[in-house]
């Protein structure tokens, strides 16, 4: 069933988002991607991180609001999850579907990445079928033009028949030209020219849609990636390194949370003395500083001894993974094998957490 068949009989009062408008002319905008193309990076410099924050109803998936203006022109942006598809497998594409389906939105802004465009493309084909009032921005341009990609962004609007804009949130470079896309999108019922890709070509729309739009450096963008990939990802090389260096981290965290934990340790012991003392020189009765010290205090002390040293230690080690793109190759690598359970390499990450928790004194 098409997309197009899905969105029949979704109307403003399924989605159950209230939304807070602050004019009556102020326009509401979806902001659509996929997760990590910098969707939440364009929503907080459009908005200057004035948001407001909640679920969706009858969902488990936090919304954000937000209020910009340009001019005399007021918009309210709202913050849609982050997803790959809008067939809807999960509760977060499940929102994202039923909301550009709603009506509320008077404009869907799709935030694409602009090192691996063909990937994005395809939710803006999907975005497309739903709506024609679309603006494509293309973000992460300064990284695109770090790596040598050029891409024709004339030549994509032409194509998709919608305004596309170049963007580098981070610096707030193209965030004026995403609002005069915005408004120029806001008024008009017919938009996109794509709304027959998907059928004509299948699963290769976005390729298609991109060939001859996007070329790479001359001297190999990808090889430095090539490089770690021939390592990391290599037939020999890529689970003897992710053993070793997963074992290092374990050991890092386990051994080097002990003497953290230790100081922790005398230290709550000393105050806990120190508590003692005061309550009885207070006359605080037994029973309430039995449960004040002994309950409350041991137990939360305890806990802040044993479990902050080695979050301390894992989550940054695992950050410095994470900006390295070394955690997606892990899950790449047991990616396969966690298929043979019906599950994805992604788990394997929660697996690598659940593994430190258990040698956790």
């Amino acid at each position: 069933m098409g997309l197009n068949n899905v969105s029949e009989g979704i109307g403003a009062a399924d989605c159950g988002l209230e939304i807070k408008k602050k004019k009556k002319d102020d326009i509401i905008v979806a902001l659509a991607g996929n997760p990590n193309v910098g969707k939440s990076t364009v929503f907080n410099v459009m908005t200057g991180l004035h948001q407001h924050t909640g679920n969706w109803a009858g969902k488990t998936v936090e919304s954000a609001q937000g209020y910009a203006s340009c001019g005399q022109q007021g918009y309210v942006l709202v913050d849609i999850p982050g997803c790959y598809s809008l067939h809807t497998r999960s509760a977060e594409e499940e929102v994202a579907r039923d909301f550009i389906c709603s009506g509320i939105p008077d404009v869907v802004a799709v935030v694409c990445d602009a090192v691996c465009l063909e990937r994005s493309m395809g939710l803006v084909l999907q975005v497309l079928g739903l709506t024609k009032r679309v603006v494509v921005c293309v973000n992460l341009m300064d990284e695109a033009e770090k790596k040598r990609i050029r891409i024709d962004l004339h030549g994509l609007q032409e194509r998709l028949g919608v305004p596309v804009v170049g963007t580098a949130a981070r610096a707030g470079v193209g965030i004026r030209e995403v609002y005069r896309a915005i408004d120029e999108m806001a008024g008009k019922q017919e938009g996109g020219t794509v709304g027959e890709w998907e059928e004509k070509n299948g699963d290769d729309a976005a390729a298609k849609l991109c060939h001859g739009l996007v070329e790479y450096g001359d001297d190999g963008y990808l090889e430095p990636d090539r490089r770690k990939d021939r390592i990391f990802t290599g037939k020999w090389t890529a689970v003897p390194v992710m053993f070793l260096l997963l074992l290092g981290i374990f050991w890092l965290t386990i051994v080097g949370a002990n003497y953290p934990s230790e100081l922790l340790r005398t230290f709550f012991s000393f105050l806990e003395g120190k508590l003692t003392n005061g309550l009885r020189w207070l006359g605080v009765p037994e029973t309430l500083r039995s449960l004040a010290v002994d309950g409350v205090y041991r137990v939360v002390s305890w806990i802040v001894a044993v479990m902050l040293p080695p979050m301390a230690i894992f989550f940054p080690l695992f950050t410095v993974l994470e900006d390295s793109g070394y955690l997606p190759r892990v899950a790449f690598n047991l990616d396969k094998c966690f298929r043979k359970c019906h599950a994805c390499g992604k788990q394997s990450l929660t697996m690598c957490m659940e593994c430190v928790y258990l040698q956790l004194p």
